[in-house]
């Protein structure tokens, strides 16, 4: 497809200016961003090589999936496939070197079976992280309408969850009901679904539980849902039942909190200054030391990339970076609340791609 060219285009320039001859892509959020190829990282060797001057494009692939990478329909890409009782590195070391290449540039998060058997060859190793991710971080219109699709999907499968919240349910099986609604609705995937209850919720990112859900108790949703690669990330906490008035409380200045972040977002302010925002109203109502992590970090292919909404990151927020917004207050022991949205940086300000109710009571 056109935008996957384009991608490799301008990350060929990129390693250009970096002094970078090619580079090797692994399977993983990368290889999906410049060739749409999802496989999974197992044993055998899989790379995309990337040369700096060459037009063209070589992915490596065991032959068990020579088939399926035909499938790609990318200008420029060339296949290269090799048996089990060939040695893959061998040919990916004649590969780079029929390129003439001697800086070769690589991912952080590639294995050290494959980074240590290139450092045995002639070949300089070099991490280009920064240079991928500099490139994902913004969003062009057709990542941003996946993100959308996933949002809708992500809100219409937790509002399942909510007309079927019952007492006596486990967190477990209403966890199971939103994530065969997401999938029903067309999600790719599930990365997470996340219920908590009562005083699990005091627990961020703890997994669903057999703990048996009662009436007044608060109720946390924390759902991913993929689309086409793209992952949406929506929290919300309800209470089944009347809530208390310390529920109350606690719901309305973790809301304030989020919604004075969100409405402060634009072009040019930094991401630790969204932060501070949120940040400010808890600790204004002396619940700060109860904030225990970021207000957000950014989505895309993958569920944690940035922008990182944290103190100290001084990226300054451009059009086209989506990211969470979701400050919480956890009483150890008690419950918690947190309540999180997605939001992409537009040219004047930000659009809120999340649009289901933040309503303590509303689970109809």
């Amino acid at each position: 497809m056109d935008f996957y060219v384009s991608r490799v285009e301008r990350f060929r320039s990129l390693l250009r200016s970096s002094g970078v001859d090619a580079a090797l892509i692994i399977p993983g959020p990368n290889l999906r961003y410049f060739t749409g190829f999802r496989v999974e990282a197992l044993e055998r060797l899989l790379v995309l090589v990337i040369p700096a001057q060459s037009s063209e494009l070589v992915l490596m692939v065991p032959m068990l999936e020579y088939e399926r990478a035909r499938a790609l329909s990318i200008e420029g890409l060339s296949i290269v496939s090799y048996r089990d009782e060939e040695d893959p590195y061998k040919i990916l070391v004649g590969e780079l070197k029929d390129l003439g290449a001697e800086v070769v540039g690589v991912e952080g998060s590639m294995p050290f079976r494959t980074a240590g058997k290139l450092l045995g060859s002639s070949f300089r190793l070099t991490e280009v992280d920064d240079l991928i991710y500099g490139m994902r971080v913004i969003k062009d219109s057709y990542e941003v309408e996946l993100l959308k699709r996933a949002s809708r999907i992500d809100e219409e499968a937790i509002k399942e969850g909510f007309r079927n919240l019952k007492p006596g349910m486990t967190e477990k099986e209403v966890s199971r009901i939103v994530r065969e609604r997401a999938e029903e609705l067309g999600a790719e995937e599930v990365p997470f679904c996340i219920i908590q209850s009562g005083p699990n919720t005091a627990l961020p990112h703890a997994e669903s539980s057999s703990r048996r859900i009662e009436a007044g108790d608060v109720v946390l949703f924390d759902v991913g849902v993929r689309v086409e690669g793209y992952v949406a990330d929506i929290t919300r906490t309800v209470v089944l039942g009347e809530p208390k008035a310390e529920h109350v409380r606690i719901y309305n200045i973790v809301k304030e909190a989020q919604e004075k972040a969100i409405s402060s977002v634009k072009p040019g302010l930094t991401a630790e200054t969204i932060d501070r925002v949120a940040r400010t109203v808890i600790e204004g109502s002396d619940y700060g030391e109860y904030f225990i992590h970021r207000t957000g970090h950014g989505l895309g292919l993958e569920v944690h990339e940035e922008p990182y909404i944290r103190a100290g990151n001084k990226l300054v927020l451009k059009e086209g970076m989506v990211f969470t917004v979701e400050p919480g207050i956890y009483l150890p022991g008690k419950f918690g609340v947190r309540i999180e949205d997605d939001i992409v940086v537009t040219k004047e300000g930000f659009e809120d791609l999340t649009k289901l109710t933040k309503n303590l009571t509303d689970i109809s």
